[in-house]
């Protein structure tokens, strides 16, 4: 197995203190909470940095925020913001530019009334320090969510790249199964996640689904290239050797053809070392 890769850094976020939401919060429990979110936060983003963290830890880590965020997204079961919104009354003529036509529409049917009210920042990982705003705690929570699958990904590269000659099988093992959950998380974001945003995604932005599926595919050929590398250690035949190798191949080329339509300024580096890897195994 070639222990090298190529990763894209993580994305760069401002800090989040959550103090806008304080004057909503009436209670010291809520105002506890806040303060929870923040500190949670703050811990998981320092912990995405150390890609030799245990795996056990950082998805502690993830859930302790995650838990927290989805108050800020989805409205809690049985309260008035689940209600559908009433129908909006009929306006009368020459009531044109009222303050009743100013008023904010009701939150959607199931989403919580202080989802927009935070202002997040994120930068692409395409895109140097470029930032993209927008006041949505789902933009936060997909920004997130990105972050922690290429966590994945240079925790599985980290333990890929070890002193020895050929991984150990609980090596083998955990690169395999860390590429696969960095591939399901990509897929999920882009199946699920991204679409739930208030905004559009942008173009070569982190979630255009160009970039989600190269990221995916590369996980999963990444993870095949173990698969080989075990099939080798162990003698198997050559048919079946043989057969993993043009398989892998075949995954890098769709990983790289995936990207063909992007900005090649954006992607050139990236792109090569798929065509690489798909000409190793050829």
């Amino acid at each position: 197995m070639a222990h090298w890769f190529h990763r894209n850094p993580l994305k760069a976020t401002l800090p989040q203190t959550f103090d806008a939401l304080r004057t909503a919060a009436r209670s010291g429990d809520a105002n506890k909470l806040l303060t929870d979110m923040k500190l949670a936060r703050d811990k998981l983003l320092n912990m995405l940095r150390v890609p030799e963290k245990k795996v056990e830890e950082m998805l502690e880590a993830a859930d302790a925020y995650f838990s927290l965020l989805q108050g800020l997204i989805t409205a809690v079961p049985g309260s008035k913001a689940e209600e559908p919104a009433a129908p909006k009354p009929e306006q009368a003529e020459g009531t044109e530019g009222t303050e009743a036509e100013a008023a904010p529409a009701p939150a959607p049917a199931g989403e919580s009334k202080l989802r927009k009210l935070l202002l997040f920042k994120w930068t692409d990982t395409l895109h140097g320090k470029e930032a993209s705003s927008s006041k949505d705690a789902q933009f936060e929570y997909v920004c997130m969510l990105f972050n922690l699958a290429l966590w994945y990904t240079k925790h599985s590269a980290k333990v890929a790249g070890s002193e020895s000659v050929s991984l150990k099988v609980d090596e083998a093992k955990e690169v395999f199964s860390t590429l696969r959950v960095a591939a399901g998380i990509f897929q999920f974001l882009e199946q699920s996640e991204v679409s739930k945003l208030a905004q559009p995604a942008a173009k070569t932005s982190d979630f255009d689904e160009r970039i989600l599926q190269a990221c995916s595919m590369q996980c999963l050929a990444e993870a095949q290239e173990v698969t080989l590398a075990r099939a080798m250690e162990l003698k198997h035949k050559n048919s079946l050797v043989s057969s993993l190798s043009a398989e892998t191949s075949k995954m890098f080329i769709v990983a790289a053809d995936t990207l063909n339509s992007v900005d090649p300024i954006l992607v050139a580096k990236w792109q090569k070392y798929l065509t690489l890897k798909s000409v190793i195994y050829k």
